[in-house]
């Protein structure tokens, strides 16, 4: 028997509230107003840490907003909430989708509504309005702004999307039939911009160390060209980072050449101060660190060979440059030296020049 009873309020209310809609609309055609009826319907919350207190004290304010505009007669907030809380006893959901919203705007005799959201997107909060046209069944107008996700940050962009519903397409406003002194309109806050923060300028690993390897292809030969060597060697050597830019270290290097115009091999071991410029760029991909550098390293070295043809000093000036890039802690290069040899003795070990392709590896701690 109470359920009945229950049951049977339900089209009394809709009753009540069309009778409402009716003298509402009838009130404001009688009084010659031409500004059209809305109906602002509940804020839809997409994704935002907004409660739903906020958003319903949200709604209100927004039906304050577009009434004080004086471009819409708006159905009051309270008429709206007894409609929607008969659609919600009914157990339908809140009602967001436009063919709901159509169809209560109608029965509250309104001409258009507005349906808002406030959607999340990243760190930022954007607030979207829609106005429709209820006789048309189309949308007449949107407006959105964007800020955080703050309070205080949708509040103002609930302004903007105000002033832009109210301001756009504005019908001219007819002689007044009574003078009346003009009220100018409050200024809008403008909603803060967001500032973006720069990026930092990138800084190289403060790695003061470094040891490496290399392997070498190289080519050698006398000034006048009476004889060329091709051979192989390697290099080991140590550095110590003075600044970012800048290290000093010592290298182990050890060649061994045959000769074009004899079948004897002839080895070199030199021993001299490395002295290395590089200038790292900022990280790409899985590359931890790229850097060109340059280096030169003036040495002692000794020549020799298995036969005992050989046994000479060199002094040794080696320049060049390459590549090198960084996995962490671990790297690898590649690099093009060119040196010239200055001795006492043989020709070929004190007057040659050496071309040498190398490529290696680093560690660095």
């Amino acid at each position: 028997m109470i359920m009945k009873q229950r049951r049977s309020h339900a089209p009394g209310m809709l009753v009540l509230l069309g009778t409402l809609a009716v003298a509402t609309a009838a009130s404001a055609q009688t009084s010659g107003s031409s500004k059209p009826i809305v109906a602002v319907f509940d804020i839809e919350n997409q994704g935002t840490p907004l409660a739903a207190d906020v958003l319903d004290r949200c709604t209100g304010y927004l039906t304050a907003r577009l009434a004080a505009s004086g471009r819409f007669d708006v159905v009051p907030r309270s008429q709206m909430k007894a409609r929607l809380s008969v659609e919600k006893k009914k157990g339908y959901k809140k009602c967001y989708d436009q063919s709901c919203q159509i169809e209560i705007g109608k029965e509250l005799a309104a001409e258009k509504s507005v349906a808002m959201q406030i959607m999340k997107i990243g760190s930022q909060c954007i607030v979207s309005a829609t106005l429709y046209d209820l006789r048309k069944a189309t949308t007449e107008q949107g407006a959105t702004a964007k800020s955080s996700c703050g309070e205080d940050a949708v509040l103002l962009s609930l302004d903007s999307v105000v002033t832009q519903l109210t301001k756009a397409n504005q019908p001219p406003t007819p002689p007044p039939r009574v003078a009346t002194a003009a009220v100018s309109p409050k200024p809008v806050p403008k909603a803060k911009p967001v500032v973006s923060k720069k990026k930092k300028a990138y800084k190289p690993r403060r790695k003061r160390f470094t040891v490496g390897v290399r392997g070498n292809i190289v080519v050698n030969g006398n000034s006048d060209g009476a004889a060329l060597a091709i051979g192989g060697g390697g290099t080991a050597f140590f550095n110590i980072n003075i600044i970012d830019y800048l290290g000093v270290g010592l290298e182990f290097s050890y060649y061994s050449m045959r000769l074009e115009s004899a079948p004897n091999r002839n080895n070199l071991i030199a021993v001299g101060p490395r002295l290395v410029g590089r200038y790292p760029f900022r990280k790409l991909g899985a590359i931890d660190e790229l850097a060109p550098y340059g280096f030169l390293t003036p040495a002692y070295g000794r020549w020799f060979s298995a036969l005992g043809t050989m046994n000479q000093n060199s002094f040794r000036l080696s320049f060049g440059g390459g590549a090198e890039m960084f996995f962490n802690s671990f790297g690898i290069f590649l690099e093009l030296d060119y040196t010239v040899s200055f001795g006492v003795g043989d020709k070929l070990a004190t007057d040659n020049k050496m071309l040498s392709f190398a490529l290696g590896a680093k560690f660095r701690f």
